[in-house]
């Protein structure tokens, strides 16, 4: 039965609440605040105050015993690979080289391998590598690029992109960003000029990679972004794996096979440009079918 609240029950109320004014103190006014809170993850702001000397210290811990990336799998040398390892050492020197293709053209998987090797050659590899996620705000990619270079990753925009800069200025040796799944920046400028604003900076080369849509974000939006046009120096649309590629690896990796079986696994690897309507081999697509293959024939 629901109870019914007179006017005299609600006055009493209101007036035994003047006794009651709360805590008086400021830690005591903060730690009520949060009666409400559970766990915090939809917290509009920060309620704890972090010591960034501890932040610091942290940072530079991990950095020390961060595990170095692994090599995996196998790199075959194929004409992507070949083409993007030259528009690595164009970046190394300078340049700032747009590559854009389909999926399983070898892109993300070179890009990792060869920071992978730079980081078992050198503490401070020469290779840096950022890998883009939809909606990503400037700030964001800064953070990524400052834990690349081991630059403090905590702060604004400015204090990020300045922490950077003096990491990369102490370099004995250039680097060369690799900027990886870039096409999810569709309609992020600003932080695609934020990418600009650090290559013009830093003086620092970078490959730029995608898919399709990269070429196109370029092209449509320069009226947003017309200093990109004498920045970049190298566009080139990457081609999917051939079949005469296709066939080499199947037969190194499987050995000598049946016509009819290498043409089904050739075809089975097949996939369509969606932008050009051209079919190609798909790399993802061979070396997980090879593995199938190789589980089955030899046990491994």
């Amino acid at each position: 039965m629901k109870r019914t609240v007179t006017d005299k029950m609600r006055r009493a109320n209101r007036a035994n609440a003047l006794h009651s004014t709360g805590p008086s103190t400021e830690r005591g006014k903060a730690v009520s605040s949060l009666n409400g809170v559970t766990h915090g993850l939809y917290a509009k702001r920060q309620e704890v105050e972090i010591n960034d000397g501890i932040v610091r210290r942290v940072q530079d811990y991990l950095r020390r015993h961060a595990p170095r990336p692994k090599i995996t799998d196998k790199l075959y040398d194929t004409g992507n690979v070949r083409m993007l390892d030259e528009h690595l050492r164009a970046a190394l020197a300078g340049e700032i080289i747009l590559d854009y293709g389909p999926p399983g053209t070898q892109k993300t998987f070179l890009f990792e391998y060869r920071r992978a090797e730079a980081a078992k050659k050198s503490a401070t590899p020469e290779i840096l590598y950022v890998r883009c996620s939809p909606a990503m705000s400037p700030r964001a990619l800064l953070i990524h690029v400052a834990l690349e270079v081991g630059a403090f990753s905590r702060g604004s925009r400015d204090t990020l992109m300045a922490n950077i800069l003096l990491k990369l200025q102490a370099r004995r040796k250039p680097a060369a960003l690799l900027v990886d799944e870039a096409h999810l920046l569709k309609g992020q400028y600003v932080t695609i000029e934020t990418l600009r604003e650090l290559a013009d900076r830093a003086r620092l080369g970078m490959v730029i990679a995608g898919h399709n849509d990269l070429e196109e974000i370029f092209r449509e939006g320069l009226a947003m972004m017309e200093q990109w046009v004498s920045r970049i120096d190298r566009r080139h649309r990457l081609p999917g794996l051939s079949e005469s590629e296709a066939r080499a690896i199947a037969t190194e990796e499987l050995g000598q096979m049946p016509k009819a079986a290498l043409d089904a696994l050739v075809s089975f690897c097949g996939v369509k440009d969606v932008r050009t309507r051209k079919s190609y081999c798909s790399m993802r697509r061979l070396v997980k079918r090879v593995a199938q293959i190789r589980a089955r024939k030899f046990g491994a």
